[in-house]
C-alpha cells in the first residue's frame, strides 16, 4: 500500500513541475511580448494619461505577479494580447 501512494505521489509531483514550468514560460512570451510592442498600441486599460504609461505598468504587473502563478501573464493575455489580435479581425 506504500508505494502506492509513493507513486501518486511522484506523479503528481511531476505534473506540477511541469505546469508551473508551462506558467513561467507563458509568463516570459508575455514579458518579451510587453517588451517589444510599442507604447502606443497598448488598449488603455488603466486609463492613465491616455496609454502613455501602459507598457510600464504591464511590465510592473508581469514582473511582480510571476511568483503568484503568472496572474500577470494572463491578465495580459486577455486584456491586450487577444483584444489586440481580435482587432485585427
Amino acid at each position: 500500500m506504500n508505494t502506492f501512494f509513493n507513486v501518486i505521489y511522484s506523479l503528481s509531483s511531476g505534473l506540477i513541475g511541469l505546469v508551473l514550468f508551462v506558467l513561467m514560460v507563458f509568463t516570459a512570451l508575455m514579458f518579451f511580448d510587453c517588451l517589444r510592442r510599442k507604447s502606443g498600441s497598448f488598449n488603455n486599460v488603466f486609463d492613465v494619461h491616455s496609454g502613455k504609461y501602459d507598457k510600464i505598468i504591464w511590465l510592473a504587473i508581469i514582473i511582480f505577479s510571476a511568483k503568484l502563478f503568472s496572474i500577470g501573464g494572463i491578465a495580459y493575455y486577455v486584456f491586450e494580447k487577444r483584444a489586440a489580435s481580435s482587432e485585427k479581425n
